[in-house]
């Protein structure tokens, strides 16, 4: 073998060697990391493959769940035809807000009908309320009152506990026509 090594020239020996390197450097600096590259995409893959898994025996349960979602749809609260209230029908206020209350389950413990609130907001009527129960009474009685087609809006509510129920302290704006 020495022979025949003598017998190639040196210069292609070295051009040999150079392009080896070459290669082993190519290799090294690019098929190396493609490997790895190609590994963690390999991992990822089989961690989407297991969530892919889980979806798929959840899916029943989760069509099941839709269904039932679907099939109980959030009851609309009434919404009436808007209009105002007239001057002849001030004086049942009162009467209406207690009558509302009596319905819901609540006391009306006091209903003062503003007077003054005219003159500062014409077309305007402020009432102030003292209601006296217990919370879904009071959802009741709210609900009650958004059915007034002269109402206006609801313009605050004041919460008071007592040792026996609740208090509702409310002002309640009524249009006036």
């Amino acid at each position: 073998m020495l022979k025949t090594l003598k017998l190639v020239p040196r210069r292609t020996v070295i051009i040999q060697l150079s392009w080896l390197g070459a290669l082993l450097l190519v290799s090294l600096a690019v098929i190396y990391p493609m490997q790895r590259a190609a590994g963690g995409l390999d991992r990822e893959i089989k961690g989407m493959k297991g969530q892919l898994d889980e979806q798929k025996a959840l899916l029943p349960i989760y069509e099941a769940l839709k269904v039932r979602n679907q099939t109980a749809p959030a009851g609309a609260l009434p919404t009436p035809e808007r209009s105002k209230l007239s001057r002849r029908l001030v004086s049942t206020i009162p009467f209406t807000f207690r009558k509302i209350a009596r319905e819901s389950g609540m006391e009306a413990v006091s209903v003062t009908p503003d007077v003054a609130s005219l003159l500062n907001q014409p077309g305007q009527f402020l009432v102030h309320l003292v209601v006296r129960g217990d919370f879904m009474n009071f959802r009741k009685f709210l609900v009650g009152v958004g059915q007034l087609p002269y109402l206006e809006r609801v313009e605050g509510i004041e919460i008071q506990p007592d040792p026996y129920a609740m208090e509702y302290k409310l002002k309640i704006r009524l249009a006036m026509g």
